[in-house]
């Protein structure tokens, strides 16, 4: 009877983490090299085949969901929502002993003070949207704690707890929250050679599910079949930018840009109409539909909802004619902004030898019977020498 009790929590702490291939840059576009999920993984539990799978070996760390730019990697059991919920309890339970200006979150392998706080795996799963909650819920200071980061197998997460508090400072600066404090203590557990028993029994599990997947089968689902989903489904949105907006509607918006702060993907993306053949390439690839394309008297209108942009740069990578970039700082009010805005108006036209719609800045001929004419033209006279020897 322990033995099954054993057996079902080490089942139960299996990892939550999912991946979302149809999300990922390298499935939406082949010649994308990234490897962010990969290099941050501290347990080597992703593979890229073109898109993210996750092993039995994950062990819940949240830092792939913070590094992916495309958030193609989720835990829906450990979302911003559910800790800043956590985190909303506290401030409620504290506030009658004087205390409850102050919120803690601290790691596994970190001591909280009286154990109260908010706990995480790993500090860099704490994003912006935690700091800016606490600041709407009426904390003056976050404390984060964290063990010996040096010592730690998810050593990876400091790097990205530091370009985490650079987003959150810049974003308060704007949100005028000037008046909460960001601190980060060191304060490692007094029993730390001892493995607590949650993560003892999410070794286990890993243990188990490696062996389980020899056996275990999972339907496949061809990258077509990804891409062919509809952009407006919640599978295909960005759910912690999502929140981000939420939370920025609560805060007094002005006109204030943001500063070049790094890891802050927080740019206007722009394009050139002088070069833009409004092929749609951008429109199709983009994870969150912030770009669309629409007909309007005999022009086509690239446009964006820069509210609903991650900056995740597939739009630049991928377009042919090198059109795209992101140039323009954005401020608060664009990223609650759900209006269309107008990024290129092209005026289109027929080509003159197969009708297909080109841009009229072509003069006549597509791309393809360019290409035809330029082959003809240099094959005919080859020809013709050949004939006369």
């Amino acid at each position: 009877m322990a033995g099954e009790s054993l057996l079902g929590l080490a089942l139960d702490s299996a990892p939550s983490t999912r991946a979302l291939p149809e999300l990922c840059k390298r499935v939406r576009f082949r010649k994308s090299t990234c490897r962010t999920c990969c290099d941050v993984c501290p347990e080597d539990a992703i593979a890229l085949d073109p898109g993210p799978t996750i092993s039995g070996s994950c062990s819940d760390c949240g830092l792939c969901e913070i590094a992916c730019p495309m958030e193609a990697l989720r835990n829906e059991l450990r979302t911003d929502q559910l800790l800043l919920a956590e985190a909303r309890s506290l401030r409620s339970q504290e506030s009658t002993r004087d205390r409850g200006k102050v919120l803690s979150v601290g790691c596994h392998w970190a001591e909280l003070k009286n154990g109260a706080g908010v706990r995480v795996p790993c500090l860099g799963r704490v994003s912006e949207n935690i700091v800016l909650g606490a600041a709407l819920l009426g904390f003056d200071e976050l404390v984060l704690i964290k063990g010996r980061c040096v010592e730690c197998r998810w050593k990876q997460g400091e790097q990205l707890l530091t370009h985490s508090i650079s987003r959150s400072r810049a974003l308060l600066e704007m949100g005028g929250f000037n008046g909460i404090s960001i601190t980060v203590e060191e304060r490692p557990r007094s029993n730390e050679n001892a493995l607590p028993r949650r993560e003892l029994f999410a070794s286990i599990g890993r243990s188990l599910r490696k062996q389980m997947a020899v056996v275990l089968h999972q339907p496949e689902t061809t990258i077509r079949e990804m891409l062919e989903k509809d952009p407006e489904r919640e599978t295909c949105a960005a759910p912690r930018r999502e929140h981000l907006r939420a939370l920025l509607r609560q805060a007094p918006l002005d006109n204030r840009m943001t500063e070049q702060t790094e890891g802050l993907r927080w740019a206007k993306v722009m394009i050139d109409e002088a070069r833009c053949s409004a092929c749609g390439i951008c429109t199709h690839l983009c994870p969150t539909a912030a770009i669309s394309q629409v007909s309007e008297a005999g022009d086509e209108v690239i446009r964006c909802r820069f509210s609903l942009c991650t900056n995740c740069d597939l739009c630049q990578q991928a377009c042919p004619e090198g059109a795209i970039r992101f140039e323009e700082w954005a401020t608060l009010a664009d990223a609650v902004d759900d209006e269309w805005k107008v990024l290129a108006r092209v005026g289109m036209s027929e080509c003159g030898t197969c009708g297909n719609t080109i841009p009229a800045r072509r003069q006549g001929l597509c791309p393809t019977c360019e290409k035809r004419q330029a082959c003809s033209a240099h094959v005919e006279p080859q020809r013709g020498e050949r004939s006369q020897e």
